[in-house]
């Protein structure tokens, strides 16, 4: 008996596209335990140098990253270490590659900003290799490589050790320091703290003690040991009574008051309350005689030395001079101009008046060629006129002055002193003194 071949099954399309979306799921599933599996061994790609999000640098870009470059490079040449500096940071910011980063490292280096250059030479070594990078790109970051521990040990350090008179600061005490205005964190006030050579500052405080300030300068290759001494707040001694509280009952209690009879050696080491002592009775006082105040005496009038009236009168001379001295200058300076202005344009109107009358025949009747001589005498008087006006304004401004300053020299009159009488009691009789 011959079997009959199996007979095809039919798959209708939803069951085909059933198993499509399970085969696409099994990959999908597959793929995200092998990332998994390849993250907790730690074979995950690295992350690209450049952020995903982050903006590629445009051809306009570039070219404004070139021309920064090229203005620092001039600044540099002239000096300008700090526009130098504010330059190559614009193109770094706009390129980030290892050659702006090393441009910023020479701008650092010259400000003597040793720490901030020692951390962008960190951070253009460890800038990612790519096989298509420029040359120049390869170079820049195997010179940031060599420089960093040359730089690092240009770089000047100070370990700081905070203490007390008594000995050194508690280690409980909390503590806030500050070098040049900037915070230091707590924890790492016990390691040596890399500074740029220079002047620094160190601002310290404690609750509890006077805060300190003091002030150190280190160069390049310096390794320094400074001590800040804290000094503790003095206690206020407050009066006996301020302890004494009242009693719900009314009676006074003694809570807060220190026991007379205590031994000082049961007190504790660490108590900084002030130990206020008993007031004393009012009988233990011994009274004695006060002696009566004495009569208030009323002050002798002071005498202005001879030298006075001159010095006054001196200084109010040189007052009004300074008033009156701009109106003098400027009022017989103004006469002077005034004065040779008539006196030119005058001369010039009479000159143009004679050549007027060689051209006109009677004293009625003139030529017409006499017309402008006519016209320009007449212009020409009229300014000679307007000039001796002014001339003669400017210096009644300035012999004004001139009086005004020249009045006032003669002193004021003395005021004279008032007289004084009083009576004289004495051992030979009784009298009058009087004083003028």
């Amino acid at each position: 008996m011959r079997r009959l071949p199996p007979r095809p099954q039919r798959i209708s399309a939803s069951d085909a596209g059933v198993r499509r979306a399970g085969r696409w799921a099994a990959g999908i599933c597959a793929a995200a335990l092998a990332l998994a599996l390849a993250a907790a061994l730690g074979l995950a790609p690295p992350a690209p140098a450049r952020a995903q999000s982050a903006r590629e640098p445009t051809a306009a870009d570039r070219d404004a990253a070139r021309r920064l470059v090229e203005l620092g490079n001039q600044k540099i040449a002239l000096k300008d270490y700090e526009g130098a500096l504010k330059d190559y940071a614009g193109a770094d910011a706009i390129m980030g590659v290892p050659t702006t980063g090393m441009k910023v490292v020479d701008a650092l280096v010259a400000l003597a900003r040793l720490v901030e250059a020692h951390e962008v030479l960190l951070r253009v070594a460890r800038h990612p290799k790519t096989p298509e990078e420029p040359a120049p790109f390869t170079a820049a970051r195997d010179r940031a490589a060599q420089l960093v521990a040359e730089l690092e040990e240009r770089i000047p350090t100070v370990s700081l050790a905070f203490v007390t008179a008594a000995g050194p600061l508690p280690p409980d005490t909390a503590l806030a320091v500050e070098i040049d205005g900037q915070p230091v964190p707590r924890a790492a006030l016990a390691l040596s703290r890399k500074v740029n050579p220079g002047k620094h500052a160190i601002a310290a405080s404690a609750p509890g003690y006077r805060p300190a300030m003091q002030s150190f300068e280190v160069a390049e290759r310096d390794r320094r040991s400074l001590e800040v001494v804290l000094d503790p707040l003095q206690a206020v001694l407050v009066p006996a009574d301020a302890g004494v509280e009242a009693a719900p009952g009314g009676e006074p209690s003694d809570a807060g008051v220190p026991d007379a009879d205590a031994d000082a050696g049961e007190l504790d080491a660490g108590d900084t309350t002030p130990v206020v002592p008993p007031a004393p009775d009012a009988g233990e006082w011994e009274e004695a005689a006060v002696p009566p105040a004495p009569p208030p005496v009323a002050p002798r009038p002071a005498v202005a030395p001879a030298s006075a009236g001159h010095e006054l009168l001196t200084s109010t001379r040189e007052e009004r001079w300074a008033s009156a001295a701009p109106f003098v200058h400027v009022g017989l300076g103004t006469a002077l101009v005034g004065v040779v202005t008539g006196a030119v344009t005058g001369g010039l109107s009479l000159w143009y008046a004679n050549q007027a009358r060689d051209l006109c025949p009677t004293e009625t009747t003139c030529s017409a060629a006499a017309q402008p001589h006519i016209d320009k005498g007449t212009a020409l008087a009229h300014a000679s006129t307007a000039g001796f006006a002014v001339g003669g304004l400017g210096l009644a401004i300035g012999l004004g002055a001139l009086f005004y300053y020249a009045a006032g020299d003669a002193p004021e009159p003395p005021v004279p002193k008032a007289a004084r009488v009083r009576a004289v009691l004495g051992p030979g009789g009784v009298g009058v003194a009087a004083q003028f």
